[in-house]
């Protein structure tokens, strides 16, 4: 560098959003950076409540599908997602839940052949849903839990909202066979299964 700058800085980009550093003071210009150091604290574990089933459906004795959300945080950026729009933010869950690999219904125990699980936030669906191990670099330790990762685009300040968890299953069973001789066959039948927590 030629001649006696009387000041330098320096400015970091990221996601269309500068922070400049001035370098003789040391100060920092946020910017539009700034809800990124007023960042909210990230409330701890909580157990969704009791399990409802659908008509025709219900728990085998020991064999319980789960579900727990292990963190809920409110951030203005997240990674892939960029910023959220203007006046609102993004609701980030990590919840750990599941199916149970058996449950009851007319024929009796089905075991769980297929399961998906779906979200609702007052009756809202996430914008982005994934597994954390899925997300991160390679490399990183991966968590042993696999968490799912839920995002929700909310009101900053909204209150206390129902958040709703549903877990469609397949399952199949033996059918008894119909007449001496016979061999028992397989039948398979769909059920629900919701939990809920407030969040």
């Amino acid at each position: 560098m030629k001649g006696q700058p009387s000041g330098y800085s320096l400015r970091v980009a990221y996601d269309g959003v500068d922070q400049v550093v001035d370098g003789p003071t040391g100060e920092l210009e946020i910017g539009a950076a700034a809800p990124l150091y007023q960042l909210g604290l990230t409330s701890g574990p909580q157990p969704c409540g009791d399990p409802l089933w659908s008509p025709g459906a219900s728990a085998v004795d020991e064999s319980v599908n789960w579900c727990l959300v292990r963190s809920a945080a409110q951030r203005p950026h997240v990674a892939g997602l960029g910023w959220a729009p203007e006046g609102r933010t993004w609701l980030v869950l990590t919840l750990l839940t599941g199916a149970p690999p058996e449950f009851e219904g007319p024929a009796g125990t089905y075991e769980v052949k297929d399961s998906a699980s779906t979200f609702l936030l007052d009756v809202q669906a996430p914008v982005e849903t994934f597994a954390l191990n899925d997300a991160l670099p390679d490399g990183f330790e991966k968590d042993v839990s696999d968490p799912q990762v839920v995002i929700f685009e909310v009101d900053p300040n909204r209150p206390t909202g129902q958040f709703e968890v549903r877990t469609r299953m397949t399952g199949e069973a033996e059918k008894a066979a119909g007449k001496k001789g016979e061999r028992s066959r397989p039948t398979t039948f769909k059920a629900m299964v919701a939990h809920g927590a407030f969040i």
